[in-house]
């Protein structure tokens, strides 16, 4: 899945001096999250996702800057969108745990009581989340940080190229490579990991999907699209599947701070979803390892 790109932005290629692709990689990623700040009104809560994707990209292209040169405005925009999308991650949680855990035991006739009390304390909490959520996307901060960097990458586009500047297919290759690396380090089972430990891998997983989307125009050709969409694939199942994990981790112990010193019948359903959630961790593990172990067997788009 390539970047998406404005119809008014130049053209990338192999050859594009990497100052410059980034900046016209970065204008596009503002634009998206521009768009979607401005269509709040008309999508609401439907809008949080389209965001979520728009920030994730935009970080990603941020940490590409980030490695070609140090400091000044990215890093400042880069504060600015974590603390969005810090808003924003807290709703999709709530919100894949309310659909995904409670919404099929409703139907639970033992303890239905308990159940309704359970769920409407998770709903509260995502609705307070929500507003904040919905808070950050209105506000003056985030329109600050889209117009400094609306007239950031402008200036970048406009300064020309300096002698010696790299390619973007050079630069490119370099970070990928390295980010290549770290995931081959860790040639463990990953039922051996912890949670923590897990946790870092997906995050490595997210940071070389994004990446490589992000850097697709880099490295034209058959032979590199029909590599690049195997690794992409193969990362998208890990990290969903490491993602899944870290989903029953969240909700296990939100389950348990929401049952403490409640009545039996919140307990109940507490634990109900807690043994739900538990069994899931076998068969996600099984696929995370699946799908890690082919990815390490696939050779690089870039080389």
């Amino acid at each position: 899945m390539k970047q998406d790109r404005s119809p008014a932005s130049p053209s990338i290629g192999p050859e594009t001096p990497a100052r410059l692709a980034l900046a016209i990689l970065l204008r596009d990623g503002v634009e998206q999250v521009a768009a979607c700040a401005q269509a709040l009104d008309e999508g609401g809560e439907t809008q949080i996702h389209r965001m979520r994707v728009a920030l994730r990209r935009t970080r990603t292209v941020l940490k590409l800057v980030s490695a070609h040169r140090d400091g000044g405005e990215p890093a400042r925009l880069a504060e600015d969108l974590r603390w969005i999308g810090g808003k924003l991650g807290a709703v999709r949680d709530l919100d894949v745990f309310l659909s995904e855990s409670v919404a099929p035991l409703r139907g639970d006739s033992r303890s239905p009581e308990g159940l309704a009390a359970f769920e409407a304390g998770l709903a509260a909490k995502r609705s307070r989340a929500w507003k904040q959520g919905d808070a950050a996307l209105r506000s003056a901060r985030l329109r600050a940080a889209i117009a400094r960097a609306r007239r950031w990458c402008e200036r970048d586009i406009a300064a020309g190229v300096e002698k010696g500047e790299p390619s973007i297919a050079g630069f490119g290759a370099a970070q990928l490579a390295k980010r290549w690396r770290r995931l081959k380090r860790a040639k463990v089972r990953l039922a051996d990991l912890g949670a923590g430990e897990r946790h870092v891998l997906r995050i490595r997983c997210k940071k070389l999907r994004f990446i490589a989307e992000a850097l697709a125009d880099a490295f034209p050709g058959r032979a590199a699209a029909k590599r690049r969409d195997a690794m992409l694939a193969a990362l998208r199942k890990t990290q969903d599947s490491l993602g899944g994990l870290n989903d029953v981790e969240f909700r296990l112990q939100l389950a348990g701070r929401l049952a403490n010193g409640r009545r039996p019948g919140v307990a109940y359903a507490v634990g109900v979803i807690a043994g739900r959630e538990a069994a899931r961790t076998g068969d996600l593990l099984a696929a995370a390892e699946a799908s890690f172990r082919k990815l390490l067997k696939l050779k690089p788009f870039w080389a």
